[in-house]
């Protein structure tokens, strides 16, 4: 996963409608962004997201050399949570475009206490929403070393991060998170 090919097929084979569709009763709103829809932050910026592209996604797999290594997606069954649905589906779309993707079952605490320390390949893993979208982009940005947990160790995304937490006008904290969100799209942390 260190290499971007590999993340960005992996974002262009899943149906990210389909799958909030199918996992919410088709009560849920498919949303790429870090940045909740339910925010005043939300704007044309944050709409704009990953596409489902099947073959696109096989492409990028066959540049980036992907010869069949393992993919392990971390879920649980929480019946309050659909991280077990989430993550059969993904695995099936990701194996239609060639991935060999397994799913790893575990209990809540011990799912959390792999996300706490950083030991996953990926995870079907929910976020309750942040009134702020500061505190939405802090619990997947900053240093891996200092905070296992961390995903994305962009140091761009780290300083427009940082930048975002002291900013206090409203256009100027749209911009960052703006950047925070193409950036995110992009690099597929």
């Amino acid at each position: 996963l260190k290499d971007k090919r590999i993340r960005q097929a992996i974002a262009a084979a899943i149906d990210v409608k389909q799958l909030v569709a199918t996992t919410s009763n088709g009560f849920g709103v498919a949303n790429n962004s870090i940045v909740s829809v339910a925010s005043n932050y939300y704007g044309a910026a944050e709409k704009a997201g990953f596409s489902y592209d099947p073959q696109k996604a096989a492409a990028l797999l066959q540049q980036a050399g992907y010869h069949g290594q393992p993919l392990t997606i971390v879920a649980n069954r929480r019946s309050m949570v659909p991280s077990f649905d989430l993550a059969i589906i993904t695995q099936a779309m990701l194996q239609a475009v060639g991935m060999n993707v397994q799913v790893e079952v575990l209990e809540w605490g011990t799912q959390l206490e792999r996300y706490q320390t950083g030991r996953y390949q990926a995870m079907s893993f929910t976020y309750s929403a942040r009134f702020d979208p500061a505190l939405s982009f802090e619990q997947v940005t900053g240093n891996k070393d200092k905070e296992p947990r961390k995903g994305w160790e962009d140091p761009v995304a780290i300083d427009l991060l940082a930048q975002s937490l002291k900013e206090g006008d409203v256009s100027k904290r749209q911009a960052l998170f703006d950047q925070l969100h193409e950036r995110f799209i992009d690099q597929v942390p």
